[in-house]
């Protein structure tokens, strides 16, 4: 089952929630700037509320897409994963499969 999300402005939000049923076996993250003119910053990133790990973080051109297919296996019962964004451009769409 994927999970879409629209996010519109600067700062974190959470993706999946740990403990979400049925997410460990993520195999591709889409991450599209939809931003005609700005580019956005995004870091993508799991978090035990104690620790954070960095997937990525690297800024998406206007009107470009990032896709992530190695390495997205984690422990979704210990880890939430969030998005911060930063700069300009608040036009993001995730989709998680």
């Amino acid at each position: 089952m994927a999970v879409y999300k629209k996010l519109t402005g600067a700062g974190d939000t959470t993706i999946l929630a740990k403990g979400s049923s049925g997410r460990s076996n993520i195999s591709k993250i889409l991450i599209t700037n939809a931003d005609a003119s700005n580019a956005t910053t995004i870091r993508l990133y799991i978090d035990d509320a104690t620790n954070e790990y960095n997937i990525v973080n690297t800024k998406i051109p206007p009107l470009t897409s990032l896709v992530l297919e190695d390495n997205l296996k984690f422990n979704a019962a210990k880890y939430d994963l969030k998005i911060n964004l930063s700069g300009a451009g608040y036009d993001i769409t995730v989709i998680v499969q």
